[in-house]
């Protein structure tokens, strides 16, 4: 019932985003852990069937366990800078699920300070095909205004005969009732084996109401079928004609560990591909990355000059423990802290243990355990500093029987929790009476409370206790919470 992921450079998060192909240029690269794989675009990731980010299976339920722990609400914390240890609430999200325990919903919330109170940013909802596949997402934003959700963005999802994704179309709505006009286009080709070949994508031009050409990407493999390159070229109209823009080069060892990813640009006045960075990548006894650097490439001297580099740190079953990142002083001519990320797991529960939303891999690299807590610090001042706490919560749910947000959307946390613990709900029910139990049964506290509701627990005796939530339509909410 615990925590998981984190950056350097955050100002917020990406769970709720429509699902796109794993490119630089989509919303979706903002990855957290630091990751080879992940940090070029790599047409691997949108290769699934099921349109989801191929760091989360298609079926999750591969474990024998009926009794999974399923991701219902991440929090982000904040360390203003001068009041450690003291942090303050920043970011949440709350995630939803439907019977087929596929994700249905994420809602965002800002921490409004001077307010002391959440206020609603971002609801993303899913709509799935008969199949089981991502037929539509749509995307909502909060106005305070009217304080009512109104639409945004849709996206609509199409697959091939062999069930790969093919086509993602981008809509923005206006007006009320909503109606929804065309803006952006991905189409997807592939070869037989299902690797990604093209990526183009199109922009709609509502005076001819036509597509019109923009980027494209186009892959290429090795005889192992690793992603051998990816070419980036502009569609640019005034020549009628693509131009090259951006091509990366990847290198691997002969256990097929990627170990070198070259970045060019094209220079249009030479005619050619020229050196524009690289990342190289380093593994350690158990195959586990332990470093990476990044150099570019400096056209007044032809050399290669180091940028920035990263140390990582894993435990046997292959969870990434540390990431901390430096970067070179030309004036000292020596690396210098930069960031540092931390995780720790609970090692009971393995990922197939684990009910997750679609974009949770945006949250980092795979892990075999489920991560429980994440600090974020940097370095100034010769000292760290903490920076950002990621704390993500759980509630056992069995495979068989998970609500749907329409069904039960009650939120109880932290758990475990030390001084407050937090009830919010959505839907029509306004007020719900709020009741906990000892072990032995016994009440110790009821109320009276409206959606978002905090509880001061600090009175409470350390233990776990049982909670009861009951609506105007006596429908019954029950759970367990831990009080430390």
């Amino acid at each position: 019932m615990l925590a998981f992921f984190v950056v350097i450079f955050m100002a917020s998060t990406a769970i709720g985003q429509p699902v796109y192909p794993h490119t630089e240029k989509s919303p979706r690269s903002r990855g957290l852990i630091f990751n080879p794989e992940k940090h070029t675009p790599n047409p691997d990731q949108i290769r699934h069937k099921r349109a989801i980010n191929p760091g989360i299976p298609i079926n999750p339920f591969k474990s024998p366990n009926s009794v999974k722990q399923r991701l219902d609400s991440m929090l982000i914390e904040v360390q203003p800078f001068g009041k450690a240890p003291l942090a303050e609430n920043y970011q949440k999200t709350l995630f939803y699920y439907n019977a087929d325990a596929m994700d249905s919903a994420a809602i965002s919330y800002q921490w409004e300070q001077d307010l002391q109170t959440w206020t609603p940013e971002v609801k993303t909802r899913y709509q799935y095909n008969p199949d089981g596949t991502l037929g539509e997402t749509y995307k909502m934003q909060w106005y305070e205004t009217t304080g009512q959700w109104e639409e945004g963005l849709k996206y609509v999802y199409s697959y091939d005969g062999n069930g790969w994704l093919s086509s993602v179309i981008e809509y923005y709505g206006n007006g009320s009732p909503i109606s929804w006009a065309p803006s952006y286009k991905y189409e997807y080709t592939r070869d037989l084996a299902g690797n990604l070949l093209l990526d183009l994508q199109s922009g709609y031009d509502p005076d001819s109401a036509a597509w019109h050409q923009v980027y494209k990407n186009e892959y290429t493999y090795n005889l192992n079928g690793k992603l051998e390159s990816q070419t980036e070229s502009p569609w640019m109209g005034i020549f009628n004609q693509w131009v090259p823009g951006y091509k990366y080069v990847h290198s691997y060892s002969l256990t097929g560990k990627k170990i070198l990813t070259e970045e060019l640009s094209w220079d249009a006045d030479s005619v050619n591909w020229v050196w524009h960075y690289k990342n190289e990548f380093e593994y350690d006894t158990n195959g586990y990355l332990s470093k990476s650097f990044r150099s570019y490439w400096n056209e007044n001297y032809a050399q290669w000059d180091l940028n920035y580099k990263s140390e990582y740190q894993s435990d046997l079953a292959g969870n990434q423990l540390m990431q901390t990142d430096y970067y070179w002083d030309t004036f000292v001519s020596a690396w210098v802290y930069g960031a540092k990320t931390e995780q720790s797991y609970n090692m009971n529960y393995a990922f197939y243990d684990l009910i997750l939303p679609r974009n949770f891999a945006d949250y980092g690299s795979f892990s075999p355990n489920m991560l429980t807590d994440i600090k974020i610090s940097n370095h100034y001042s010769g000292s760290w500093h903490d920076t950002y706490q990621y704390r993500f919560f759980y509630n056992q749910a069995s495979t068989t029987g998970i609500e749907d947000i329409a069904a039960s959307s009650v939120h109880v946390y932290p758990n475990p929790a030390t001084s407050a613990v937090f009830v919010e709900w959505e839907g029509p029910t306004p007020n719900q009476q709020i009741e906990f139990f000892d072990l032995a049964g016994k009440p110790v506290f009821q109320t009276l409370a409206a959606r978002q509701a905090m509880i001061d627990v600090r009175n409470f005796a350390r233990g776990i206790y049982f909670y009861r939530l009951t609506d105007n339509q006596r429908n019954v909410t029950c759970g367990k919470i831990s009080i430390l």
